[in-house]
């Protein structure tokens, strides 16, 4: 400060002036004007709050409950909104139609006291009204549920209509976040018959299954819990080649389609065999879908039939995942072999 005058240095470096107030003072000396201080209100908890000296202003309780008016036209103007966009999606009215009627069979938000009679009358309407529409309500949120719920509680006939019109399209629904859970439910809910059927479709589409996340998943359930030891096999056999995929039909060969069979019957095809697995469970272990049952399977038997270089390089691969593949017989076994 300098004559009266006060400079100071800005951040880009210029220097800006600023005229400061002289009042006279009882000695001569003059002072800066220092303006009044606020008012201050104690808020709870020792809190101080600087008040300005304006008065507030009588709009305060109107302007509240104008913003909540505000909300609730918004909120009914995107409910409008949402409604045309619904609207506007091929097969609305029936989309609309079939979630009344899964409101009122399912057991959470219908009525608990509906009758047996009167639920079979709805679900039978709900399937109806799904026939031609199954894939396309199963890859969707809503839709899905759906059909889960019509498995549930159809009846046989209901099962089976439902399961034709899903015929064909298992593999495209298998990969579904959505559809999977129809899978699943197909696979709860039908006959052996059925299921084979399922299985026989998802045959030849094994490998990019088992790396997939989401359909891995329910390819595991039926791998483990619906497929017989053959059908196991066929399913595992299709890592070791894609000629087992492409000739899925074909009779397996008397001693099994097992790796330790199928090496003992043809030793010649260790050279072809063992680096198509070795690069299948590769791709496995990249895709992070190791922790699967399915999986385990392939690894335990390419771990006891490869080479000592080919199984240590192996090992490498997955020492950082084996507490996921603990949990099943095979798992273990693999874990045991990478241990020792």
């Amino acid at each position: 400060e300098y004559m009266g005058t006060r400079v100071s240095m800005s951040s880009k470096g210029k220097a800006h002036e600023s005229k400061t107030k002289k009042r006279p003072h009882h000695d001569g000396d003059s002072t800066d004007v220092v303006p009044p201080a606020k008012k201050r209100k104690t808020l709870e908890g020792g809190a101080i709050q600087a008040m300005d000296d304006a008065e507030p202003s009588g709009d305060f309780d109107g302007g509240g409950e104008h913003d909540e008016a505000n909300k609730r036209e918004s909120r009914a103007k995107q409910k409008q909104l949402k409604r045309e966009r619904q609207a506007r999606k091929p097969h609305a009215e029936v989309i609309a139609e079939a979630k009344l009627l899964w409101e009122k069979v399912r057991p959470s938000r219908g009525d608990l006291a509906l009758s047996r009679e009167k639920r079979a009358q709805i679900v039978s309407r709900l399937v109806e009204l799904l026939h031609g529409h199954c894939v396309s309500f199963s890859l969707k949120h809503d839709g899905a549920r759906v059909i889960q719920w019509a498995l549930k509680l159809g009846s046989p006939e209901d099962r089976e209509t439902i399961f034709n019109e899903l015929r064909g399209s298992f593999v495209q629904l298998i990969r579904s976040s959505f559809a999977k859970h129809i899978m699943r439910t197909l696979l709860k809910t039908l006959k052996r018959e059925q299921r084979n059927v399922i299985i026989a479709e998802l045959r030849g589409n094994i490998r990019p299954l088992a790396k997939h996340r989401v359909a891995c998943e329910t390819l595991d359930v039926l791998f483990t819990l619906y497929a017989n030891s053959a059908q196991q096999d066929a399913i595992v056999a299709e890592m070791f080649g894609p000629e087992f995929s492409a000739f899925k039909d074909a009779p397996p060969p008397p001693g099994g389609l097992t790796l330790e069979a199928l090496l003992a019957a043809r030793p010649e095809r260790r050279a072809t065999v063992l680096p198509f697995l070795r690069k299948c469970l590769g791709a496995i272990v990249e895709k992070g879908t190791m922790r699967f049952h399915i999986n385990h399977v392939a690894l335990c038997a390419y771990l006891h039939a490869a080479a000592p270089a080919d199984r240590t390089q192996m090992i490498d691969e997955i020492k950082d995942i084996i507490p996921e593949i603990l949990h099943t017989k095979a798992g273990a076994e693999s874990a045991l072999v990478a241990l020792t």
